[in-house]
């Protein structure tokens, strides 16, 4: 299956574009958290007609993931 993730900025002069966006997985029988080995698609920011900004990553997941599996995408912005 694909999952995505899709993040937006408010309306800022100072935007950066530097946004870091990260696949991880937990499954049951882990402790901590996993990076995926592939971390998918990243589009290039987009701003919109309202001021805000936007950036979307997607990840296609193998059925070989773990039933119960989390999936978890964090996103960083450099203040």
């Amino acid at each position: 299956s694909v999952l995505s993730a899709w993040v937006v900025s408010m309306p800022s002069r100072s935007f950066s574009s530097t946004f870091i966006m990260q696949w991880f997985y937990l499954s049951p029988s882990d402790s901590k958290e996993q990076l995926f080995p592939d971390q998918g698609s990243l589009s290039s920011h987009r701003q919109h007609g309202d001021g805000t900004y936007s950036l979307s990553s997607y990840l296609t997941v193998s059925p070989s993931v773990s039933p119960g599996t989390k999936v978890i995408c964090r996103v960083n912005h450099p203040v």
